[in-house]
């Protein structure tokens, strides 16, 4: 069964070309759905993050936290 309680207890995984992949607590891909906005009752929590690739580096920027880290 499946104990994740949040959508943010997910992992978003985001490839070079810009695709996001949203991974269970399982680490397994969830099915993408519809592109129409469904039913729902209330929006309970947004959440923003900038990610910010410096060309010629292997820096990102992360906003927030506001950190810029090295990938190795």
């Amino acid at each position: 069964m499946n104990e994740c309680k949040s959508v943010f207890d997910y992992t978003l995984e985001l490839s070079p070309d810009g695709n996001v992949t949203i991974k269970d607590n399982c680490g397994c891909a969830l099915k993408p759905e519809t592109t129409d906005m469904p039913p729902i009752k209330k929006i309970i929590n947004t959440r923003t993050i900038t990610i910010t690739e410096a060309e010629g580096s292997q820096w990102v920027y992360l906003n927030p936290p506001g950190i810029w880290y090295l990938i190795p």
